[in-house]
């Protein structure tokens, strides 16, 4: 048995490693361990803006007004149904794509949306 070779081996990276033996031998240097608390709780706690409700309801107003149906309206922006539900639900992320989408539904409408400047 004395060729085979029975130590433990390690898979962390070792980079890792070194890091936190740097943490552990500075574990009484608390300006460290406070930058690594800020670190931490910043990258928990954020939230996503989502477009005004006052939009999304204008918008199903103008497409009920001209008895359209969602999946009707979607077809013609040419875009996925849930994403045209995301935005009359108001669950779609404030986001330039969101900005082009609504552009795109008054320009196909021939609408002008008097809520939309809450988003510009």
């Amino acid at each position: 048995m004395n060729h085979q070779d029975w130590t433990n081996v390690s898979l962390k990276n070792p980079s890792k490693q070194k890091l936190e033996k740097n943490i552990m031998e500075r574990k009484g240097d608390t300006s460290i361990q406070n930058e690594l608390n800020k670190i931490e709780n910043n990258s928990e706690y954020f939230s996503l803006q989502k477009i005004p409700v006052n939009l999304s309801k204008e918008i199903i107003k103008y497409r009920t007004s001209l008895k359209l149906t969602q999946k009707d309206l979607s077809n013609k922006l040419n875009i996925q149904l849930n994403k045209y539900i995301e935005l009359e639900n108001g669950k779609a992320i404030y986001s330039n794509e969101t900005k082009q989408l609504i552009n795109k539904l008054e320009r196909t409408l021939n609408i002008k949306l008097e809520n939309k400047k809450s988003i510009v």
